[in-house]
């Protein structure tokens, strides 16, 4: 991914034992909303990436993580840039040329200091 935030989002659902009903914390670039679940573990973290001016950067059609019997991928292994950080030209991507031997893929990103 180059440029800026793409308008993709991610969800953190969760069921809590403690509450009847779900609900769950969604953060897109550029902001977070509530869904009809509920995860104080997801709020936590939103709160939190919030305090710390903190932004998802991750291509959320990119998988992170991926298992040989699975063709599926999920997205697990995020990336957060400060808020000052992201209004630079940067990058975010995948090496698939790059094995780790493990199921999570290398994440790589730049930030050019002038545009």
């Amino acid at each position: 991914m180059t440029g800026q935030f793409s308008s993709t989002c991610l969800a953190f659902p969760h069921q809590d034992p403690l509450f009847s009903q779900e609900t769950s914390m969604l953060i897109t670039p550029g902001g977070t909303q509530r869904l009809p679940f509920h995860s104080e573990l997801a709020e936590d973290l939103v709160e939190w990436l919030d305090v710390h001016s903190l932004e998802l950067v991750n291509d959320l059609d990119k998988g992170t993580f991926h298992r040989s019997n699975v063709t599926s991928t999920s997205v697990i292994d995020l990336t957060f840039f400060s808020h000052d950080l992201v209004q630079k030209p940067f990058d975010w991507w995948i090496d698939e040329n790059l094995h780790s031997g493990s199921d999570h893929e290398i994440i790589l990103d730049s930030i050019r200091a002038c545009s």
